[in-house]
């Protein structure tokens, strides 16, 4: 019959092999019934044995054997030595005579104390931080594929407005970038391999630990060395600086001069780059408030400003009404400056990112072109030709992303052009059956989800339109069941989990929904039924609005729907 306990099964004597186990030698570590214990003390009557009883075992400390006097357990310690000692070394010798000695069983709980703080550090707080450490570097990897892949887009549709014998500048840009591309992934991986590696000794450190604590070997435990401080000493992060792409105007000779600069690609490992779980943590989780918290700042509207609201990493709320563009620099509610400029045309929207770059679309009927105002730097025009502007939004790349409608072709589509340079990136009009995404009509709002999906609140169709970034539609999203009445989405803005908050103009509200479509909740506005004029949410998931129509001076008002888990 098999020695080992199972459920069927009882636990049998390590010496007989067939009674039930009732008694455990503690300094043998040997599983007896009562009948084999003399059996076992005649085995080796040199020994100290330790008997108890089986539910009490490990509980006696195993003292380690002197090195000096083999019939001897040591149970001092000599803390000048840091050796273990017997009492017949204590005695009968005067080399530890005016040392500090202790009892051994005070300096294991002294061990263990140390030994369970070291546990406590390694599962709290070096181990989560190399996790984060690790899903870092992952995250990094795809955004510098990412990040390399646009740029040798960008090279590619530069090269597409030149001769041919460009081609053989585009070819070497081009190899130049995917030489330091891989460069730069072969020492990411590398890093994220030695932050791997560390990764596992700490985990065995931490069942080290663990063992230890466990066990009552003193030996053991004196032998134990602490690597905490050598895991504190965290990897030093490189960083790269990621090359940058300049396109220059064409001109008939020096063409791989002119064509365009590309910085070379150069690392550095920034030693102060992690720091511990204390400064460094997981993004935070969020979810919905049983309440928003709805009230209105102070701060006036110089217009009826019903074309777009934005706000800034420091806080600046720009405002865009029809014939001007407000910046509102404020601390809590208290205005600190109001910057406004006026144009001779129609001011239709503004949107600023998470780095600062900001714009806003004026829009030219005569001439049937937009131009987009960078703030500080240069004014470029977009040609319409047969098509109107809708709405504007820069996505998290820099990128433009322009929603207009062919008035006479009963046509909306989603144009995408880089923040440096307007030429068409990408369009988004049909599906995969080859019919349209969109309704016709120019009452149209667009943003950008966190996972890069394009997000249209249709208000003709009365729906919300979110494809992916390579513009396949995910899904349509048309209201729930609140009120009897269709939903009317005028306004659409995301948020920092990834949820997608569209304004119903029709019932003055809010339908938030996930990333994949499924309804959350909802929140009435507090001017209901004053129909909002426009809206946006900041950094800190905080709903802004501009409100309400019926008001000659319109004020903001702020929303707090989320809280942490």
């Amino acid at each position: 019959m098999a020695t080992s306990t199972t459920a069927q099964d009882m636990m049998r004597c390590d010496i007989c092999k067939n009674n039930e186990v009732q008694m455990h030698c503690d300094a043998c570590l040997v599983n007896l019934c009562k009948l084999c214990v003399g059996e076992h003390f005649s085995k080796d009557l040199s020994k100290t044995h330790k008997i108890v009883d089986y539910k009490d075992k490990k509980s006696t400390p195993i003292f380690p054997q002197c090195a000096s006097h083999s019939d001897s357990l040591c149970e001092c310690f000599c803390k000048d030595c840091n050796i273990p000692l017997c009492l017949k070394c204590v005695i009968s010798t005067d080399i530890h005579r005016n040392h500090n000695l202790s009892i051994i069983s005070d300096i294991l709980r002294f061990r263990k104390d140390a030994i369970n703080k070291d546990f406590e550090e390694l599962k709290e707080t070096i181990i989560p931080t190399y996790q984060f450490i690790k899903s870092s570097v992952q995250l990094r990897l795809k955004q510098i594929e990412l990040i390399y892949d646009n740029i040798k887009k960008d090279i590619t549709k530069h090269g597409q407005d030149w001769h041919k014998e460009v081609d053989k500048c585009v070819n070497k840009l081009s190899s130049s970038v995917q030489e330091m591309k891989t460069k730069h992934i072969n020492l990411l991986k590398e890093h994220q391999d030695d932050v791997n590696k560390r990764l596992g000794t700490i985990q065995d450190s931490v069942q080290q630990c663990k063992n230890l604590m466990e066990s009552n070997d003193i030996s053991l435990c004196l032998n134990y060395t602490s690597l905490n401080e050598e895991y504190r000493q965290l990897p030093q992060k490189p960083v790269g600086d990621i090359p940058v792409f300049t396109p220059l105007q064409i001109t008939p000779s020096k063409f791989l001069d002119m064509f365009g600069n590309l910085t070379s690609l150069t690392f550095r490992k920034e030693k102060q780059g992690y720091s511990m779980k204390t400064e460094y943590s997981l993004p935070i989780l969020k979810h919905l408030t049983e309440k928003p918290d709805f009230r209105a700042s102070k701060i006036q509207i110089i217009d009826k400003s019903d074309e777009g609201i934005s706000q800034d990493r420091s806080k600046k709320i720009l405002i865009s009404s029809r014939d001007k563009m407000q910046i509102l620099e404020f601390d809590q509610v208290s205005l600190v400056k109001s910057i406004t400029t006026e144009t001779p045309n129609r001011v239709t929207d503004i949107s600023v990112t998470n780095n600062g770059k900001l714009a806003y679309i004026v829009y030219n009927y005569d001439n049937k072109n937009i131009s987009v105002n960078k703030m500080n730097e240069s004014m470029e025009n977009i040609c319409l030709e047969n098509w109107r502007y809708c709405d504007m939004y820069i996505n998290s790349s820099g990128d433009l992303l322009v929603i207009m409608e062919c008035y006479e072709e009963k046509q909306v589509k989603v144009v995408k052009y880089p923040y440096s340079n307007m030429y068409v990136k990408q369009t988004v009009q049909f599906d995969n059956e080859n019919k349209p995404l969109y309704s016709s009509g120019i009452c149209k709002c667009i943003s950008e989800n966190r996972n890069f999906d394009i997000c249209v609140a249709d208000f003709e169709a009365g729906a919300v339109v979110v494809v992916d970034q390579a513009g396949k539609l995910r899904f349509r999203y048309t209201g729930n069941a609140l009120w009897n009445s269709p939903c009317k989405p005028k306004g659409i803005s995301t948020d920092s989990q990834g949820y997608i908050l569209t304004l119903d103009w029709k019932n003055s509200c809010i339908h938030i929904i996930d990333q994949d479509g499924q309804f959350l909740g909802y929140f009435e506005l507090s001017f209901r039924k004053s129909y909002p004029l426009a809206m946006c949410t900041d950094g800190d998931d905080m709903f802004l609005a501009v409100g309400d129509r019926r008001s000659k001076n319109p004020s903001i008002y702020e929303c707090k729907y989320l809280q942490e888990l």
